[in-house]
């Protein structure tokens, strides 16, 4: 969710509130090849540019799937009180 709102320097293995072994740098560093590394950290200026768009599709991300659970939740809730009627 970090990255979606525009802390590319947080996800990209800066500190933040994500733990140091869930950061994808982290995680490319035990498993990716450098290759990989340096095409990654060529997208962070295409990244940083299109920030304001990435970050309303984050927003707009979360909210769909936030009303996604909650009309689960409904569902669920409505399915128990009719088997109890």
């Amino acid at each position: 969710m970090q990255f979606f709102l525009g802390d590319f320097e947080g996800t990209a293995g800066g500190t933040g509130s994500i733990p140091a072994t869930n950061l994808p740098t982290t995680l490319l560093a035990q498993a990716g090849s450098a290759e990989t590394r340096r095409q990654l950290q060529a997208l962070l200026p295409v990244l940083r540019e299109n920030q304001v768009e990435l970050r309303r599709f984050g927003l707009q991300l979360a909210g769909r799937l936030t009303e996604l659970q909650a009309s689960r939740a409904l569902g669920w809730v409505r399915s128990r009180v009719a088997a109890t009627a």
